[in-house]
């Protein structure tokens, strides 16, 4: 879900289809290596296309990811990195190192040493895919974690009627 606004009042919302459940069973099915990563990667890149075009025309002060997967890679980059302090922050550099640690490790188990969890180790690559897509077409260095959801503003939204 994409969406941009001022306080409580959206200005631009978008679903797109480009979940991690999803992209890990189209993508990362049997292997996670340069070129599965490639293909997540650009898929996820063409899905924002027209997401992107509407969003490129405002300017933004914050950037929030709110999904459970930007959670996990919030604490994952932040042990990965040795700056645990900066939990709630997502650095595009630090979600790089950590693209490239994982195309060089043999197995996906080791990101149970960063803090992951063994149900979403494999959600990771494609997380991960998703997220540098979001970041690198809308030109985002950094992003904050906040612990809302979508369900959250749909109650808020639903309050207001």
């Amino acid at each position: 879900e994409l969406a941009m606004g001022d306080s409580f009042d959206p200005c631009f919302r978008d679903s797109r289809s480009m979940g991690c459940v999803s992209y890990s069973h189209r993508y990362f099915n049997k292997i996670v290596n340069k070129k599965t990563f490639g293909k997540a990667y650009t898929a996820a890149m063409q899905e924002l296309e027209s997401s992107v075009q509407a969003l490129r025309k405002s300017r933004w002060e914050r950037v929030l990811a709110t999904s459970g997967t930007a959670k996990v890679l919030a604490k994952t980059v932040a042990v990965f990195s040795g700056d645990v302090r900066a939990e709630a922050s997502i650095h595009r550099d630090d979600l790089v190192a950590l693209r490239d640690w994982i195309l060089a490790i043999e197995y996906l188990d080791e990101l149970v040493e960063l803090g992951v969890s063994e149900s979403r180790i494999h959600l990771i690559p494609s997380g991960l895919a998703i997220l540098l897509a979001v970041m690198d077409s809308l030109k985002i260095n950094s992003l904050s974690y906040c612990d809302v959801a979508l369900r959250e503003g749909i109650l808020y939204e639903m309050d207001e009627d």
